[in-house]
């Protein structure tokens, strides 16, 4: 079964944190499980602009892949560079897109490589 998590960045200092998505009115939140034994999650608010869930993969080295990431991958006979990751919700899937548009299914047989996200690195893009 894969986990649903979801990343985002803090609104109070910018940090980059994961955990569950809660909605309050207007404001998005991701809830931390501090301390599970006692029961307590920490809520704080993230930009919602940053908000990307977890694709249930990770990368050579052990990253998560998250919604709004820059990958690298290889496939058998091709390698792809600088590819964000988006969700397709009309295939309910995850693909990695080019520089050209073109969208490819992720698959657990790819090797990726996380190296920036849209976010924080736009300009890799």
């Amino acid at each position: 079964m894969r986990v649903i998590l979801f990343r985002g960045k803090r609104v109070d200092n910018g940090e980059w944190i994961e955990g569950f998505y809660a909605q309050s009115g207007e404001k998005k939140y991701i809830l931390i499980d501090n301390d599970i034994a006692v029961g307590y999650l920490a809520m704080k608010e993230v930009n919602p602009d940053t908000i990307g869930q977890y694709t249930g993969l990770t990368d050579k080295n052990g990253v998560k892949i998250f919604e709004g990431d820059i990958v690298h991958f290889k496939t058998t006979a091709y390698h792809f560079k600088n590819c964000r990751i988006k969700y397709q919700s009309c295939y309910a899937r995850y693909c990695a897109i080019d520089d050209k548009g073109y969208e490819y299914p992720m698959d657990k047989a790819f090797e990726y490589e996380v190296i920036g996200n849209i976010h924080d690195s736009p300009e890799i893009l």
